[in-house]
């Protein structure tokens, strides 16, 4: 499936074949969100729930038949009450989890078989900022560490759409893939008994060239009167 996911890319930015719609200079707004709740209810343990959230927004354009650039922006919330066990004692953590927000700028390659579908790919760059707050790792609930992260990412995704009339597309994705990707965080706790606080400061880096394929999800597109 890698190399299915391989040749398509590398067939749109290779091919360009018979176009009969008319693309080039077309504005367009994108949209796609996920929702996930759960819910654990074991019979010997503490029950769990959670839920968390996913928005993606793109506005771009097509610069040509077969490409379009533009900008993209996310934002993700994960919550729920999630339990941790402290010095033999199982505690409950209530609350908002993590809290995202991201912005990039997104270049797209496509492969139109006709006036209804087609296929498309291309890379990003992106940047995020990641709110968490939990029990600490290090010294366990009801010690609370809050973080702050600053990532900056290259990522590469290939897609479908399928056009529903002449101002709606359908999207689907089809993988994805994050090779190259820094960050910064810094984490803030406090030691059990104590007011004085610990931060830490951690710079990371990634090279993992993995290609994440099947990933399907479904969005809509628009395109804005000229």
């Amino acid at each position: 499936m890698k190399k299915i996911f391989i040749s398509t890319i590398v067939l749109l930015c290779c091919t360009a074949g018979y176009i009969q719609a008319q693309f080039a200079g077309k504005k367009f707004i994108s949209g796609a969100a996920a929702i996930n709740f759960f819910n654990h209810n074991p019979d010997l343990t503490t029950s769990t729930n959670g839920y968390n959230y996913n928005i993606i927004v793109q506005a771009g354009k097509f610069t040509s038949e077969t490409r379009a650039s533009g900008w993209n922006f996310n934002h993700t919330l994960v919550g729920g009450k999630p339990y941790t066990s402290y010095t033999g004692n199982t505690e409950i953590y209530k609350g908002i989890g993590n809290v995202g927000f991201g912005v990039g700028r997104f270049w797209e390659y496509y492969k139109h078989f006709n006036n209804k579908l087609g296929v498309f790919a291309g890379p990003s760059i992106n940047l995020n900022y990641d709110y968490t707050k939990g029990p600490d790792p290090q010294y366990g609930f009801p010690n609370i560490s809050k973080g702050h992260t600053i990532a900056l990412s290259v990522g590469l995704k290939a897609g479908m759409y399928y056009q529903l009339s002449e101002k709606w597309w359908i999207t689907a994705s089809l993988g994805y893939s994050d090779p190259v990707s820094i960050s910064y965080s810094a984490v803030e706790s406090k030691q059990p008994g104590s007011f004085e606080s610990l931060t830490k400061n951690n710079f990371n880096y990634k090279f993992a060239p993995v290609i994440n394929f099947p990933s399907v999800g479904l969005g809509f597109r628009y395109f804005l009167k000229e």
